[in-house]
């Protein structure tokens, strides 16, 4: 188990342990991150890390400013959405909540299948996991950002609940999946996807 100031290097980036709903839950989170609960609200179901206190968040959760966010939500499963299906419903549930049009998001990565990986590095009971990378267009104060999301789910059906983490960064572009794939972000964001842990299932009670 990582213990609280553990610290390791992902591509030039500091990481660091950080607790999750009352340390239910941790993550490798950059060092720079903030928890952004403590300078608005968040949903009880949300953890919201920004590098930047200064930049308003959405109450759903994409970051609508400058500055990246990373997302981790405990979502109830939604009725009748396959595990095949899951990622772009997923995604577009946030281009949705963020009034986001049709023509102005893009899933640039199709969602890849994690199932397997997930389940031989820190969710052995996963039923499915899955990954993909979009990009939408999302209204903020001074006119338009465009948002590049990671996004991977892992789907827990005994306990009924999907687990989403989402990498919300408006400062890195990509024209095709090739680019996003083989990009920095993306071996951040596997870092941190790979470090979750959960710390006591009475969380999910």
């Amino acid at each position: 188990m990582f213990q609280q100031q553990q610290q390791v290097q992902a591509n030039g980036s500091d990481l660091v342990v950080r607790q999750l709903f009352g340390g239910a839950m941790s993550i490798l989170l950059p060092v720079n991150y903030l928890d952004a609960s403590h300078f608005r609200e968040i949903p009880d179901n949300q953890e919201v890390w920004t590098d930047n206190l200064e930049a308003p968040t959405s109450s759903s959760g994409v970051q609508s400013s400058s500055c990246p966010s990373i997302i981790i939500e405990i979502l109830s499963r939604p009725e009748n959405v396959s595990d095949a299906n899951i990622t772009e419903f997923l995604f577009n549930d946030l281009a949705d909540a963020n009034h986001v049009a049709a023509n102005q998001r893009l899933l640039l990565m199709q969602p890849f299948n994690d199932t397997q990986q997930t389940k031989t590095s820190n969710f052995p009971m996963a039923d499915y996991a899955a990954g993909a990378v979009g990009k939408m267009m999302v209204e903020k104060n001074r006119g338009m950002d465009e948002v590049t999301v990671f996004l991977w789910v892992v789907r827990l059906k005994h306990i009924d609940t999907d687990i989403l983490i989402s990498l919300n960064d408006p400062m890195v572009k990509y024209s095709t999946s090739d680019e996003a794939a083989q990009s920095s972000r993306m071996k951040l964001f596997e870092k941190i996807i790979r470090s979750l842990t959960v710390n006591d299932w009475n969380l999910f009670a």
